[in-house]
């Protein structure tokens, strides 16, 4: 059932089982493998097999993790076959940009508003390393540094409120984005709309972050119609 068992973002193996954790030990194993399309769309999930994957964990954990990722709508029980990984869907990604589109845009001008010097450094270090990944090849990490630039934004809009809600919606848009990982295009032309925006801040010039940012969404939005046809995504 699954493949590449190294690859896996978890290790079970590495995993101090403490009483009671051990739902969210499979929980977040599973739910990574999901969101990163290792365990890609119509995959059947078995406890049996998912036991062995996490060194032999007792079912009851798993089947427990199984029923929440159920009513997140990430695992889906088709009478008479079991459980399957389910389709992502192109009217949930579009749906998750066109709010965080408004969003974002507050989030980058409280970002130059608030933000001190430190938070600013860290911004540029996540862009470096998003470069480093994608220089590397390793375009799932890029992926990964590419939402960790957007959620360092809302985080230095000093807004907790703000900065939870654009941090769900990118969690649920990431589906989508790692689907993406294998389009070294889409990837390099990211990380060149990455540095227009980190220039426009570090020249603390609002107006032209917030339409960069704007820009940045509105063409993953774009891109998402455009592959929809392509048949490059899983829906």
């Amino acid at each position: 059932m699954m493949r590449d068992k190294g690859v896996f973002v978890m290790k079970a193996a590495e995993q101090k089982y403490k009483k009671g954790d051990k739902q969210a030990i499979a929980y977040e194993y599973i739910r990574s493998a999901i969101m990163k399309n290792r365990l890609e769309p119509n995959t059947q999930l078995t406890e049996k097999d998912l036991s062995e994957e996490l060194e032999d964990m007792s079912r009851t954990p798993i089947h427990d993790a199984l029923t929440r990722l159920e009513h997140e709508g990430l695992v889906e029980r088709i009478p008479g076959k079991g459980l399957f990984v389910t389709r992502a869907s192109i009217t949930d990604l579009m749906e998750i940009t066109e709010i965080r589109l408004p969003l974002e845009c507050t989030a980058v001008r409280l970002f130059i508003e608030r933000a001190d010097e430190s938070m600013r450094e860290n911004l540029a270090v996540i862009l470096e390393t998003h470069k480093r990944n994608f220089k590397t090849g390793d375009n799932l990490a890029a992926v990964a540094s590419d939402n960790a630039f957007h959620f360092t934004i809302a985080k230095g809009s000093m807004n907790n409120r703000l900065y939870n809600t654009i941090y769900k919606l990118i969690e649920e848009n990431a589906r989508g984005a790692f689907m993406t990982h294998r389009d070294t295009e889409r990837i390099d032309h990211s990380i060149h709309e990455h540095e227009e925006v980190l220039a426009a801040i570090r020249a603390n010039d609002v107006e032209l972050a917030v339409s960069l940012v704007r820009d940045h969404l509105n063409n993953w939005l774009a891109y998402i119609k455009e592959m929809q046809f392509k048949n490059y995504f899983w829906f």
